[in-house]
């Protein structure tokens, strides 16, 4: 059996608040109990023996509690809303945005974009989130690109520059305006005050 314990300075020290409270299984309605299979018990084990590894890495402590929380909801999903013959139209649209999300938020921060996927307005895109997640869809993609910024801003071997590339940014000054905008400090500010360690920046 594996059972997550969080303090509130978790929310401080590596997501913002209103992530957690979109992730289903955090919220008082809903079960917190998530049946996993043998495949996906082995997974969970080895991203948690990773996190002990890196224990005294706390940015790199933030990429492996994100991808522990992130498939901790997908199994989530899998048993809860597996249940029924089919998703309601609209978790149907919050389960394929955050899919595509995922996958190309560094190519494309455009709400646009995946409303154009979905077939539907950006305006009712977001609408939709908020109802299911409590997040916009440009604050779900505003977080996405936000966190992995963290991530690869805590490998000292690679500059601002680098890492504001790899995330889609052609102007490195976008990129650090964006990051104060959300985080309060500037990209080189955050580089300075993390471990650092000098790892590849490949996402474990």
């Amino acid at each position: 059996m594996i059972r997550f314990f969080f303090y509130d300075d978790i929310f401080v020290n590596n997501f913002n608040r209103s992530f957690f409270y979109s992730l289903e299984f955090f919220c008082p309605d809903e079960k917190s109990v998530i049946q996993l299979s043998d495949n996906q018990f082995e997974e969970m084990q080895q991203l948690f023996h990773t996190l002990r590894t890196i224990a005294d890495k706390p940015e790199a402590v933030s990429g492996i509690l994100y991808s522990i929380l992130i498939i901790s909801q997908k199994y989530f999903w899998n048993l809860h809303r597996g249940n029924k013959k089919e998703l309601c139209g609209k978790e149907h649209t919050v389960v394929k945005f955050r899919e595509l999300v995922s996958k190309n938020f560094a190519e494309n921060k455009d709400v646009a974009f995946y409303a154009e996927r979905l077939h539907i307005s950006p305006k009712y895109l977001s609408e939709i989130l908020v109802e299911y997640t409590g997040l916009s869809a440009k604050k779900w993609i505003e977080f996405h690109v936000m966190q992995e910024a963290k991530y690869l801003l805590s490998f000292r071997d690679m500059s601002v520059k680098e890492v504001a590339f790899q995330l889609g940014y052609t102007d490195t000054s976008h990129f650090s305006r964006a990051f104060r905008s959300y985080d309060g400090q500037l990209p080189t500010e955050f580089k300075n005050t993390v471990g650092n360690p000098k790892c590849s920046s490949s996402r474990i």
